[in-house]
């Protein structure tokens, strides 16, 4: 009985430790377990940051079931990212003070300035490699009222 209790216990040893070693070796070497994204990693180090984080939340509980990833699961050929909508905060707040289709009018973003410039400053970053896209209203449907 003892003896087996020693094979168990060497046989946990053997394999914790080699596991832990190989975990402190990636953390060392900059890479990161699956379950943790670039962002999660990154800390907001300038204010510009900490306005994208707080967009990020903003996006994530208000556009995020209909805008993942900038995109657009209502009108596929309308994404948020890389939209002309998103030339200006003036032309992103008249936007979304006048929604169109099925876009719920979220009026505590658009009247308050600083939850609006941070939902603004992260939909913006979202893909900086896209040219903005001309807007084809002629294609959508006015909320009926």
């Amino acid at each position: 009985m003892e003896r087996k209790m020693i094979v168990g216990l060497a046989l946990v040893v053997a394999v914790i430790v080699p596991a832990a070693s190989i975990a402190q070796t990636s953390k060392k070497a900059g890479v990161r377990p699956k379950n943790e994204s670039a962002e999660s990693s990154k800390t907001a180090k300038t204010p510009k940051d900490k306005s994208v984080m707080r967009g990020r939340k903003l996006f994530g509980t208000h556009c995020a079931s209909c805008h993942a990833a900038g995109g657009n699961s209502i009108m596929p050929g309308r994404p948020v990212k890389g939209s002309q909508v998103l030339s200006t905060l003036a032309t992103f707040k008249s936007y979304l003070n006048e929604p169109v289709g099925n876009m719920p009018h979220y009026e505590h973003l658009i009247k308050d300035e600083k939850l609006l410039g941070d939902l603004y400053a992260y939909v913006k970053q979202l893909d900086q490699s896209d040219a903005p896209k001309e807007i084809d209203k002629s294609k959508d449907v006015k909320k009926r009222t």
